[in-house]
């Protein structure tokens, strides 16, 4: 599987943490954020690159740190396709994609902790949209999403 991760300096030492860790599990990672402790990257700058690679098709999911991970999901959500939540805890990351089928993670550097991250990214990143549901719990959720896509196109920002 192929992740875009991004981080700006408040989520740098978090992301720094958690990279490793998806690579000894087998994903592809792109980062488009702060690479370099001492070379600080916009929190939008890393967020809109990242997004711009999920919804070409070049990633299949993302995950955003900033500071508090709300920055990089309120910004992310400004985007057709995107479906961005921040996580604190695993029931939340299992929730998000379990229900909403998210596609973005975003955590806080300030709020979570590197071993908690782990976990987090992990439940997301297994977590099936609509595991374990009956076929008409399956149906009713992704007519939700369908419904989603036939808002007025006006109010979608590209």
């Amino acid at each position: 599987m192929k992740l875009v991760v991004a981080a700006d300096k408040g989520g740098f030492a978090l992301k720094e943490h958690l990279v490793p860790h998806l690579l000894d599990k087998g994903y592809v990672i792109a980062d488009v954020g702060m690479k370099k402790a001492d070379e600080p990257v916009w929190w939008h700058k890393g967020c809109l690159d990242a997004v711009r690679l999920l919804r070409a098709g070049k990633a299949d999911l993302a995950i955003l740190i900033c500071g508090s991970g709300a920055g990089m999901a309120l910004l992310a959500n400004k985007h057709r396709g995107i479906f961005a939540v921040p996580c604190e805890s695993t029931q939340t990351a299992r929730m998000a994609r379990q229900f909403l089928n998210a596609n973005v993670l975003t955590m806080g550097g300030y709020v979570v902790s590197p071993e908690l991250a782990e976990q987090i990214a992990d439940t997301f990143l297994t977590t099936a949209f609509a595991e374990g549901e009956t076929e008409e719990r399956k149906e009713y959720l992704n007519g939700q999403l369908r419904d989603l896509y036939l808002l007025d196109e006006a109010c979608w920002k590209e």
